[in-house]
């Protein structure tokens, strides 16, 4: 990953109030994705809010009191 982050990157770790190192690479890809997807394809910006319609937060190991998550 490069620095700085995009702002909708930046956005989602806020919301969830969460650091770059608690995603999993999948999920780092999956907003990737979905921020191009968002920009390119469909014209709009993407937003935290879009996001959660479509997918949500859970911890990789629901045991675990911290640790990854994914979404």
């Amino acid at each position: 990953m490069i620095l700085p982050f995009s702002n909708f990157f930046n956005a989602v770790l806020s919301h969830y109030r969460i650091n770059a190192l608690h995603l999993d690479p999948q999920s780092i890809i999956l907003l990737a994705v979905f921020a191009f997807v968002c920009e390119a394809i469909v014209g709009i910006a993407p937003s935290v809010a879009l996001l959660r319609h479509f997918f949500s937060l859970h911890l990789t190991d629901p045991l675990q009191h911290s640790g990854c998550v994914s979404l």
